[in-house]
């Protein structure tokens, strides 16, 4: 039996010592009574004996990591470069409405962020950041994948070399189609991109080359264990984000696209958005000339609550809001950035949002 002396000369080193005899002696203990242990349990004792130094370890690492993440933040850029990659955002947000991104030479894997008809999208949007990968003072455009919890799955990253839009993730390195659960695309902390495909065992290292024309290998291994000894992950949502919908140029081409006519529909005359509407989750709203078509539900008088226009609807014993969305308007009645798809008219309908994209109506005929 191990006795543990309480005393302030017995130094720390020594209680640890001490509580690795005892658990030893422990195991061996049960190990003759009961004959049924192997050898495995005494190696997890140690283990566990050795849990303090294994702690003061993974602090250590952990400052490290702090460190690292710190300088990389340094490379974040402004979004007013983001004009040069005008064109890239512009095509991913007519993602979200449908489009077929192999038709527009986008990472088919940004379909994950659509929903419509019967197809419930994985993520809540698509947004797009800048960030300078190799330190030449031109940041490149990543588009990422973006879920409820603010976290980024990247899809795409584009620079602009003297001018020239170029694709990074192309189907030369085997980088197109990043961005699902078989193959995903990280930055590291050193701002080197890390391709994990499991399925595979295919694991390399990449950096951007000086001149932002293409991506350098600069490791390559087929075991696991070799790729925990690359640099660690960077926290993508340590960047500033915006959806791909929310950009000045697009901002533009909306509000020339709405075909609601709000004054009309105020006084009475829904011809504007006659026809069916369709959220994620499969529910329809249908309108004719006169207003919504129900026998059991009830328009209100329209009026602006928050800067929208907004309708409430009886049902006799409950009810609900209609907020009517034109092409360019936001929605600011979420908890979070508006998950719709901007570039289109839309309505919302509900008691409360949760932010959640399916929860908003498009027009399907």
């Amino acid at each position: 039996m191990l006795i543990i002396i309480k005393s302030e000369r017995i130094s720390f080193r020594l209680y640890l010592i001490l509580k690795k005899i005892y658990l030893l002696n422990l195991g061996i203990f049960i190990l003759r009574k009961f004959k049924l242990l192997s050898p495995l349990i005494l190696s997890t004792l140690f283990l566990v004996s050795c849990q303090s130094q294994t702690n003061n370890t993974e602090q250590s690492s952990t400052g490290m990591s702090t460190t690292e993440v710190s300088t990389s933040e340094t490379t974040q850029q402004s979004f007013s470069e983001a004009k040069s990659y005008e064109d890239i955002i512009t095509n991913y947000s007519k993602v979200l409405i449908g489009t077929e991104p192999d038709k527009m030479n986008l990472n088919v894997s940004s379909r994950q962020a659509y929903s419509g008809g019967e197809v419930e999208a994985r993520f809540s949007g698509i947004s797009y950041s800048l960030y300078d990968l190799n330190n030449d003072g031109s940041p490149e455009l990543l588009i990422a994948l973006k879920d409820n919890n603010n976290s980024y799955t990247l899809l795409d990253i584009y620079s602009n070399s003297s001018g020239k839009l170029v694709r990074l993730t192309k189907k030369g390195n085997n980088l197109e189609q990043v961005g699902h659960q078989r193959t995903t695309l990280t930055i590291r902390q050193d701002n080197s991109l890390f391709l994990s495909t499991p399925i595979n065992k295919e694991f390399i290292l990449y950096k951007v080359n000086k001149d932002s024309t293409d991506l350098e290998k600069i490791s390559e291994t087929n075991k696991l264990e070799e790729a925990f000894k690359f640099p660690k992950e960077f926290d993508l949502s340590e960047l500033q984000w915006k959806p791909v919908s929310d950009s000045p140029t697009i901002s533009k081409e909306k509000n020339d696209k709405s075909s609601m006519n709000l004054d009309a529909i105020k006084n009475g005359d829904f011809s504007s958005i006659a026809g069916t509407w369709k959220n994620g989750k499969g529910i329809t709203l249908t309108f004719d000339k006169n207003g919504l078509v129900s026998d059991t539900e009830k328009l209100g008088t329209p009026r602006v609550e928050r800067d929208l226009f907004t309708i409430g609807v009886s049902t006799g014993t409950s009810g609900y809001s209609i907020i009517l969305l034109p092409a360019g308007k936001k929605f600011t009645m979420g908890p979070g950035e508006d998950p719709s798809n901007q570039r289109v008219d839309r309505i919302w309908a509900g008691q409360g949002s949760s932010g959640d994209p399916n929860e908003f109506f498009y027009k399907v005929n």
